[in-house]
């Protein structure tokens, strides 16, 4: 029965019975892990970390068909682990986890089960002047929060939509595109900060071609962030394909 036996009466009787300095719940991979939030678990056990493992061989498979289950099980998680990694995509994972769980740390492990390299490709050359493609939005977004120092006081041309107004500023905008994280109905903007923006002369239904220089700054956890200062603006057509993919 899995998470439906696990009620506050039987965590309180494991309690009483072991007195156990440390609990591990280990779950299948049919089970949603938000219900461990759902039943009030972090007020009855605190929990400490939460892992999620994936098998690379088949990782493609669950994206593709049960993209459902791995929103489930990463969207809480500070880890994710994929092992058997051996000529895997290891882009195409991190990618894919980061659009759900921007802040999941990501680890490979070969079939021996060694911590192989991180993924070390240069996505984008900053070294002049850049312009991000449609197709390539997702790759530099997730490029830009892994690596934000790597855009500071960079130049970059995106093609972005208006999102929402940052109220306590004046001239600023969120803008960005709608990324597929789980499912259809389930889209989320994948969006930067734009300064220089009037909110009053951007169409809420058309995309921009927005230039300016990136900025890094702290975020309100601390985060470094990148900030787009806005110097040209001007009307774009949309794209072929307005979801963003992170492949």
């Amino acid at each position: 029965d899995g998470l439906t036996q696990l009620t506050k009466n039987k965590m309180q009787q494991l309690d009483q019975q072991y007195n156990p300095d440390r609990i591990f719940i280990e779950l299948n991979g049919m089970e949603d892990d938000n219900e461990l939030y759902k039943q009030g678990f972090i007020k009855q056990w605190q929990i400490a970390q939460t892992l999620t493992f994936f098998d690379a061989s088949k990782f493609k498979m669950y994206v593709t068909n049960m993209k459902q289950f791995v929103f489930n099980h990463v969207i809480n998680a500070e880890v994710c682990i994929l092992n058997r990694c051996d000529n895997e995509d290891l882009l195409f994972f991190r990618n894919n986890l980061k659009g759900i769980n921007q802040r999941v740390q990501v680890i490979f492990e070969d079939s021996t089960g060694n911590i192989t390299k991180q993924v070390e490709q240069q996505l984008f050359d900053t070294s002049k002047d850049l312009i991000v493609e449609d197709n390539d939005y997702g790759l530099w977004y997730m490029d830009a929060l892994d690596n934000p120092l790597k855009y500071d006081n960079k130049k970059v041309t995106l093609k972005l939509k208006y999102v929402t107004t940052v109220k306590e500023y004046e001239n600023v905008c969120i803008m960005g595109r709608k990324a597929m994280v789980c499912c259809a109905n389930d889209l989320q903007d994948i969006a930067i900060t734009c300064v220089n923006v009037d909110p009053n002369n951007v169409d809420d239904d058309k995309y921009y071609y927005i230039e300016g220089t990136i900025h890094v700054m702290d975020d309100e956890q601390g985060y470094k962030t990148c900030v787009m200062y806005a110097e040209n603006i001007k009307e774009a057509d949309s794209p072929k394909e307005e979801l963003v993919f992170f492949n």
